[in-house]
Parts: C-alpha cells; sequence; structure tokens
C-alpha cells in the first residue's frame, strides 16, 4: 500500500531519517503513493543530501540538472554530481563525465571527463564505455587507440547499447581497430 508506505516514511523523515527523507522526498516526486509534487519532493531528497545520502544526492543532481522542482542550475548540479561519484555511484561518475566533457556547470576538461568515464567503464555503464570508446576513437582528450576504442565499443555492444553495437559493425566493416580479414 503505497499510501501507507509514505505515512510511515514521512514519520521517519520528520524524526530525522535521512532515509525516510529520500523515500518520502521520491514517493513525492514521482507521485509513488501520494500526489506528485515535484517540489516538495526537491526539498526532502535535499535535506537527505546535504546530510551525506548518496541515492539523494545524485537525485538532487538530476533535478538541478533538469529543472524539476528547482530552477535548473548547472553548477549545482555538477557540485552534487560530484559528491556522489566521489562515494562511488557509477550513475554519477557518468554523469560527471558528461558534464566535463561539455563544459556544463564547470570548465571543460576532457583529461577530467575520461578519468570518470574510465570509473563508471570499469563498474560497467554501457554509456561510459560508449563515450569512452569515442574519445579512443576520435582522440578527444587522449591519443588515438582504436584498439581500445574496439575494446570499449564491444564491450558496450554486450550491455544492449545499440550505438555501441552499430560502431562494432562499422569498424569491422571497414577494417578499423580489428585484426585483418575476421570473419
Amino acid at each position: 500500500n503505497g499510501s501507507l508506505a509514505m505515512s510511515y516514511f514521512k514519520k521517519s523523515a520528520l524524526h530525522g531519517c535521512i532515509d525516510g527523507m529520500w523515500a518520502y522526498g521520491y514517493g513525492l516526486r514521482y507521485g509513488r503513493g501520494s500526489q506528485e509534487n515535484l517540489k516538495l519532493g526537491f526539498e526532502w531528497m535535499l535535506k537527505a543530501a546535504k546530510r551525506g545520502h548518496i541515492v539523494s544526492q545524485y537525485c538532487v543532481a538530476v533535478c538541478y540538472s533538469f529543472g524539476e522542482g528547482v530552477r535548473k542550475n548547472s553548477a549545482r548540479a555538477f557540485q552534487y554530481y560530484l559528491s556522489a561519484a566521489k562515494s562511488g555511484m557509477t550513475e554519477a561518475e557518468y554523469n560527471l563525465a558528461l558534464f566535463y566533457e561539455s563544459g556544463r556547470g564547470v570548465k571543460k576538461d576532457l583529461h577530467r571527463a575520461i578519468d570518470w568515464y574510465k570509473k563508471a567503464a570499469s563498474r560497467g555503464d554501457p554509456d561510459a564505455q560508449l563515450n569512452l570508446a569515442n574519445c579512443y576513437f576520435y582522440g578527444r582528450g587522449t591519443r588515438i587507440n582504436r584498439q581500445k576504442a574496439m575494446e570499449l565499443y564491444v564491450q558496450s555492444a554486450k550491455h544492449q547499447n545499440p550505438s555501441a553495437m552499430y560502431n562494432v559493425g562499422l569498424a569491422y566493416l571497414e577494417e578499423i581497430g580489428v585484426p585483418q580479414n575476421t570473419p
């Protein structure tokens, strides 16, 4: 029963439990067990994020990124992605890399983008694998290394990433970064 769950999450949050703050805020944000309320949901997740709740930090970053329940603010989104990424959250590592690569909310820094893509890719994030492969393939922020790019495209393709699948096929067709005369 979603509404009963929300009543307990609210009580938990009001008593200072950061997991309760996150659960209550998340429920409000997505209308799970309650009426959707982006602003109030954001406020509760922000309380938990400020107290170190990693998932809340990520959710708050997403809210700031897209202006959901709060005014869009790329610099603040970056800070919350950074906090969650430093705690090892793969999704935050990937998003942080995107921010560094694009210069959104932070000074553009391809080397730092690659570092964060590597962290997320090593944890199996298929989008990070794809973007890191593109960096190696095109020499963005690093030397061109078509073999490394192909390895990453294949890893990402194994996770059903359609763009990676396309790039693997294209590499075989054009014989770029793959062994020659491969069936």
